[in-house]
């Protein structure tokens, strides 16, 4: 594996960290590398907004091979939305660009004293002046950058006003719209004035034994190609489950307020119509509390606007940006927000694949489907070759052993790729 660079924001110093080899056998990479390397900085005193806050953008050993959705790379540190390990994977091809100019990984700490966007090129880094992009969103200030380069091939990792506001869970995008979009990394970037990461290299990514691995590629790829799930996925997105995870009743219905969604084909693959809010209805918010914005479930519109009020972190927005936790708080009404330590919700409702409750509950940066998604299993995707079987949703202590042998394989998973599922 190659070395991480870390710079310092404050002082503009720059280093090489070379990767202990016993922790690439013992971490692997990713996430799990990430989480040795950071160990002895993450402490329970950390503001994770403060200058000293670490972010180190890393991949693992199999990114950028052209492998299956081996496009994939990790940004970790400790998030200010849960005080807690924070780590968001994210897709496109910032991370194998990343390994041509000749590094692995990332390693941000620091606070420049105006916004900057940092350019690495070929092994070379270069702190340059962001003032121009500041503000602007994450598609226009792509685009900007890689003009500013002047490299076609560029990739950029930016963040938008969220993230420059410091909303605590905003997010970090790449390849115009690829989002590290859970635990608030991009509040990080945004304290450190850090707008974006542009990169790019030539250097070719290197296998042990190119031989055997690109056989072995080019299988995957075959098998993967004629997965019917994944066509489907492939044709629908995330999605195309809607109408199977209705007959489950695995649905977040209503803010998992109802257990089975009536009108569940108005948001399958084809059709998606977004809402999120409950608290307004049971009487919690009023107009006033809301500043005239009528809060009905269904009412598009309403949310459109709110998205923009939490970016600018402007009236209802601002407690917003803090959150579900916080903002149920703030109106009594803490125990409504669906969130384990602080980390919201994902989609998969453990009333309908209880696997999933025991994965929320134990995942290392709140409620997280991506350190175990259990539901795939309750679903009958099972692993048989190395014990992950199938259990009901009223087995007990035998799926719970289940869930965690299934945890220690995504966890080996992620970490020998940082693969995941999704964007999140």
């Amino acid at each position: 594996m190659q070395p991480i660079l870390k710079i310092n924001l404050t002082t503009g110093t720059t280093e090489e960290y070379v990767i202990p080899k016993e922790w690439e056998r013992d971490f692997l990479g990713g996430a799990s590398l990430a989480a040795r390397i950071l160990y002895p900085y993450l402490t329970k005193e950390l503001d994770p907004l403060s200058p000293e806050s670490p972010l180190l953008f890393i991949n693992g050993p199999l990114t950028g091979t052209s492998g299956p959705t081996t496009g994939r790379f990790v940004i970790c540190g400790k998030s200010p939305a849960t005080q807690l390990w924070a780590e968001s994977n994210i897709g496109g091809f910032w991370g194998p660009e990343l390994r041509k100019a000749g590094y692995d990984g990332l390693w941000v700490t620091g606070k420049s004293n105006s916004p900057v966007y940092l350019w690495v090129e070929e092994g070379r880094l270069e702190v340059r002046n962001a003032a121009s992009v500041w503000g602007k969103d994450v598609y226009q200030t792509q685009e900007l950058i890689k003009e500013d380069v002047g490299v076609k091939g560029a990739r950029v990792a930016v963040i938008g006003q969220a993230g420059e506001r410091g909303v605590l869970y905003s997010s970090i995008c790449c390849d115009h719209g690829r989002m590290a979009g859970r635990t608030g990394l991009g509040a990080i970037m945004g304290s450190k004035n850090l707008k974006a990461i542009a990169v790019y290299g030539k250097k070719k990514i290197e296998v042990a034994d190119e031989e055997r691995y690109f056989a072995l590629r080019s299988e995957a790829n075959r098998t993967l190609k004629q997965d019917n799930q994944a066509r489907i996925v492939h044709e629908l997105g995330s999605a195309s489950a809607a109408n199977f995870a209705e007959y489950l009743g695995q649905m977040p219905a209503k803010y998992y307020h109802q257990g089975s969604f009536a009108n569940v084909d108005n948001i399958s693959g084809s059709k998606m119509s977004e809402s999120i809010l409950a608290l307004y209805e049971m009487g919690k918010l009023t107009k006033q509390d809301t500043g005239g914005i009528e809060l009905t479930w269904g009412n598009f519109m309403a949310v459109r606007q709110l998205i923009h009020m939490i970016a600018r972190r402007e009236g209802l927005g601002e407690l917003f940006s803090r959150g579900s936790r916080q903002f149920g708080a703030a109106f009594g009404a803490e125990d409504e927000a669906v969130q384990v330590n602080g980390l919201e919700v994902a989609y998969h409702d453990p009333r309908g694949v209880s696997g999933m409750a025991l994965a929320y509950a134990t995942s290392p940066r709140g409620a997280c489907h991506n350190q175990s998604d259990y539901f795939m299993v309750d679903w009958g995707n099972t692993q048989e070759n190395i014990g992950i079987t199938y259990f009901d949703r009223h087995a007990q202590a035998e799926k719970a052993a289940n869930v965690a042998r299934h945890q220690n394989w995504r966890t080996f998973f992620n970490s020998f790729r940082d693969v995941h599922l999704c964007q999140c």
